[in-house]
C-alpha cells in the first residue's frame, strides 16, 4: 500500500514537470538565524537543495531551526490561516534575511492539495515567501525515512523541540492531518507520524522552505 502510494506520487511529480536539479542534496548557506541555546547570536543557516528549475532553487533548512507551534490555540486550522505561516513570513523572514536576500526569495504559489492519508479539510492555496513542505512534496523530494530524519539546533531544543534517543527531531508539514487540530508531521525517525500532536503542541519542530534566485546563490 505504502509502496504503491509512493510510486503514484512520484509519477504525478514527473507529470507536473518536477525535474530534480543536478545540485539536489547539496548544502548552501543563506540568511542567518539563532543556533545557540540562549538565542543571542545569529548564525548562517545551512539549507539543503531539493530542486532547481526555471532559474530558481528550492531549499529546506538542513536542521530543525525552531519549535514554533503550528497555531497558538487548539482550534481547527489549516496552513492558510495558521500562526506558523504568519511567523515564518513575518518575524522569521525579517530576522533571518537582509533586504537583498529577501528580494532574492521568490513569492511561491503554495498548493493546498489533499493529503491522501487523511479525510480532513485542506484549506486554501496561498502565496508565500516562506512555507512548509506538503505531504506530496516531502515524499517527492525525500522518498525515504532516512532522507527525512534530521537533527535540531541547540536553539530549537531550548525552545522545547523534542528529540529521540538518537537526537533526531520531529517536524511539521503544511498538509492536513488526522484531525482538524492535528496537521501532518514527520516523526523523529523520519516516518509520517500516526501519533496525536495538536496544532498548539510546542515540541514539534520547524524546517522552513524557500525558492531562491539561483543566480543569487551562485554569486
Amino acid at each position: 500500500m505504502k509502496k504503491s502510494l509512493l510510486a503514484a506520487v512520484l509519477v504525478a511529480a514527473a507529470t507536473m514537470g518536477l525535474a530534480f536539479g543536478a545540485d539536489k542534496g547539496k548544502t548552501v548557506q543563506f540568511g542567518r538565524y539563532y543556533e545557540d541555546k540562549a538565542g543571542k547570536k545569529l548564525t548562517p543557516i545551512e539549507w539543503t537543495v531539493l530542486d532547481e528549475k526555471d532559474g530558481r532553487t528550492l531549499l529546506i533548512t538542513t536542521k530543525v531551526i525552531d519549535a514554533q507551534p503550528f497555531h497558538n490555540k487548539r482550534i481547527a486550522v489549516t496552513w492558510d490561516n495558521c500562526d506558523l505561516r504568519t511567523w515564518l513570513n513575518g518575524k522569521f523572514f525579517t530576522t533571518a534575511f537582509t533586504k537583498e536576500e529577501q528580494a532574492a526569495i521568490a513569492t511561491t504559489e503554495v498548493s493546498a492539495l489533499k493529503n491522501p492519508r487523511f479525510d480532513t479539510p485542506v484549506g486554501k492555496p496561498t502565496r508565500d515567501k516562506v512555507f512548509l513542505l506538503s505531504y506530496e512534496e516531502c515524499l517527492t523530494y525525500m522518498p525515504t525515512d532516512a532522507d527525512r530524519k534530521t537533527f535540531p539546533t541547540e536553539y530549537a531544543i531550548a525552545n522545547d523541540c523534542y528529540i529521540n534517543t538518537d537526537g533526531h527531531a520531529a517536524w511539521w508539514l503544511r498538509s492536513n492531518g488526522m484531525s482538524v487540530t492535528e496537521p501532518e508531521h514527520l516523526a523523529t525517525w523520519g516516518n509520517f507520524s500516526l501519533r496525536h500532536h495538536h496544532v498548539d503542541d510546542p515540541i514539534i519542530g520547524d524546517r522552513p522552505a524557500i525558492w531562491v534566485d539561483s543566480a543569487y546563490l551562485k554569486k
